[in-house]
């Protein structure tokens, strides 16, 4: 789902080749852009404690003679 937005938003911004890869990272001709991470905790039998996390990135501009 998260995957499918920002493919959907590279297109809108003029990038129309990005495509989902792995587990959870986006490409741009086969270079990796985008990577995320999640945990699910299910909590306790009676639901309380269920938690979740998400984190994710996007490299969106490089300078590479900075890097």
């Amino acid at each position: 789902m998260n995957n499918t937005v920002l493919i959907d938003s590279l297109a809108r911004m003029g990038i129309p080749n990005a495509e989902a890869t792995g587990r959870n990272d986006i490409c741009v001709d086969g270079r990796k852009v985008s990577g995320s991470a999640y945990k699910l905790s299910l909590g306790k039998k009676d639901g309380s404690g269920r938690k979740s996390l998400h984190h994710g990135t996007m490299l969106l501009n490089l300078d590479l003679n900075a890097l």
